[in-house]
């Protein structure tokens, strides 16, 4: 703010020093009360037209010197305001030590004032603390949060590579899905089948010994050593 008002001064003094005022020189008029008049009014009305360029120019050229140095004051880089702080620090210390006590009123305010503005900077400072955790926290947040999308990104391109083979195995699976059931029931019915002729067999066999069983001796079927006729005495002496 000082700085601006300096150059604002500076600007004004160079717009005082080149709009001069200007000497007007006349040549000695005829003593005619008319001539005097319109003499005196021509001078007047120049000098008024001069007056309002010069007027026009100043605040063309102020408007000019203003833009060159609010362009010139964004491109510097903002002040720090710890720096700020510090520099206030050092000079209202500087004024304790050089005024005499008691401080004039207006020096007393002024440093009250001094101290109001201290005080803003430096909740400042403790707002840009803590953005700056919270901006290196959401970086972090950030960070991962990307990876977290790639890797979510990557298993999307996975799944959509694969989906076209997996339709296919699925219609392939359909179209084949009654030739499957046909197949699977013939061979149930030939599971069955084989289970019905084992269950007649057993029961078969087992009606066949409960037969053999009831029988009379008699009856019943000689073993095959039975059926061996015994050989005689004579013809075993001569095989010995």
């Amino acid at each position: 703010m000082v700085q601006t008002q300096t150059l604002r001064a500076e600007a004004w003094k160079a717009i005082k020093e080149e709009k001069r005022p200007v000497v007007y020189t006349l040549d000695e008029p005829e003593k005619d009360d008319r001539n005097n008049l319109s003499l005196s009014q021509g001078n007047l009305a120049n000098d008024k037209a001069r007056v309002d360029l010069m007027q026009n120019r100043g605040k063309r050229l102020e408007a000019a010197l203003t833009k060159q140095l609010d362009e010139k004051l964004l491109k510097q880089e903002p002040l720090n305001n710890r720096l700020i702080v510090d520099a206030i620090g050092v000079i209202t210390s500087s004024w304790k030590e050089h005024y005499a006590k008691p401080c004039p009123e207006d020096l007393v305010k002024l440093m009250s004032d001094v101290g109001d503005l201290v005080g803003l900077f430096e909740r400042q400072l403790r707002y840009e603390s803590v953005c700056t955790d919270a901006s290196r926290d959401l970086k972090i947040f950030a960070d991962d949060n990307a990876e977290y999308c790639e890797r979510k990104a990557k298993e999307a391109r996975t799944v959509a590579v694969a989906y076209p083979q997996l339709v296919k195995r699925n219609e392939e699976m359909i179209v084949n899905h009654p030739v499957t059931i046909d197949s699977l029931s013939q061979k149930v019915t030939e599971l069955e089948n084989r289970r019905d002729n084992a269950k007649i067999n057993i029961e078969a066999t087992k009606m066949q010994k409960e037969a053999e069983a009831s029988a009379p001796p008699s009856v019943r079927p000689k073993s095959f050593e039975e059926t061996i006729l015994p050989i005689p005495s004579m013809l075993a002496n001569n095989f010995l």
